[in-house]
């Protein structure tokens, strides 16, 4: 007589053995559910949908200038947010609305800004160099979710968006 492969051979003996074998069938398959699950949550992680990955780096360009930043991060991680201009002469201008700089903390500006200041509900920092600039913001967030902002440099306008894990 064949068996099939997804049975379990039953045994019978002189002991008294509660087996549960229909029991232990179903443990096999929700073991099996689990493994399958943490499979695709390691798969994630290692595409960048918590952070730090493929998925999750998004950048924009317009007139010569260039915007690096996460679309997905973790709760008081530091986050980086890459501002490249090319050809920009004299002062480059990098605004964030109020309301952004609230969800976030500015742990620290690569490299500081000649100046900054608060103006129209927006904080503007004031940077000069020549030709090819590179800035980077370090930023720690405040409070998880979904965070959608507009990023003014110069006359130029970026939308972002952020979801941040707790």
């Amino acid at each position: 007589m064949a068996k099939s492969k997804k049975s379990v051979e039953r045994v019978s003996t002189d002991l008294q053995i509660d087996e549960h074998i229909a029991m232990q069938e179903n443990g096999w398959k929700v073991q099996a559910a689990g493994l399958f699950f943490i499979f695709l949550l390691i798969l994630a992680a290692a595409i960048g949908l918590f952070g730090d990955g493929i998925v999750s780096s998004e950048k924009q360009t317009g007139d010569d200038i260039e915007i690096e930043h996460e679309r997905f991060y973790r709760f008081e991680a530091r986050m980086p947010l890459t501002i490249k201009a090319h050809g920009q002469e004299g002062l480059l201008r990098v605004s964030f609305p109020n309301e952004y700089l609230e969800r976030f903390q500015v742990e620290s500006i690569l490299p500081e800004p000649n100046s900054n200041r608060f103006e129209s509900g927006k904080v503007q920092y004031q940077f000069s160099g020549k030709d090819r600039m590179n800035i980077t913001f370090y930023l720690i967030p405040r409070k998880p979710g979904n965070i959608q902002s507009t990023i003014e440099v110069n006359e130029s306008r970026f939308e972002i968006s952020h979801f941040i894990f707790p």
